[in-house]
């Protein structure tokens, strides 16, 4: 067998335990670099084997998807995700462990929110101040009455959580 390659070993079996079917794997790795596999360069310490129980289905999840994460064998694709769950049980901050396609979505989706929530408000800003002038300009209001009217509004904005219409105006000044 080259170096660096995994024998797996698989057998079906059932056990009395609880009646449902595991299949035992027994994972080692021969290779004549005394266990560490040319990939683990940075990590000095060899696999060794042993026996695993798990449940067939989960195996053949295994044997579905340790391609798709270019994983070169089935016990490469355990041990990354024996790593990736310690990891993330003893995390404080779970989103280390999301996929970065999730995490770099969700930031676009809040940057373009963003982004559109500033333009609208920057709209919004421009027509105000139009309506503040055409106001200005038609209305005889002095300093004194202007500070009144500004201390009722805030109020009046307060009591209604920030919903106030142009017929809420209209009452008021009817009154």
């Amino acid at each position: 067998m080259g170096e660096g390659r995994v024998n797996l070993w698989v057998r079906a079996a059932e056990s009395l335990w609880c009646g449902n079917k595991f299949a035992w794997v027994r994972l080692w790795v021969v290779a004549r670099t005394g266990g560490v596999l040319p990939d683990m360069a940075e990590n000095t310490e060899g696999k060794r084997k042993f026996a695993l129980w798990i449940r067939e289905s989960s195996l053949e999840q295994v044997r579905k998807w340790y391609k798709a994460d270019d994983c070169s064998s089935q016990s490469e694709f355990i041990e990354k995700a024996i790593h990736f769950y310690i990891g993330y049980i003893s995390s404080e901050n779970g989103s280390d462990y999301l996929p970065k396609i999730i995490t770099s979505t969700v930031k676009g989706i809040v940057n373009d929110s963003d982004n559109r929530i500033s333009r609208i408000l920057f709209k919004l800003a421009v027509e105000q101040a139009i309506t503040m002038n055409v106001v200005a300009a038609t209305c005889n209001i002095g300093r004194e009455q202007l500070e009144k009217l500004r201390g009722t509004c805030v109020a009046q904005v307060k009591r209604s959580n920030g919903v106030y219409s142009f017929e809420d105006a209209f009452d008021f000044q009817k009154r």
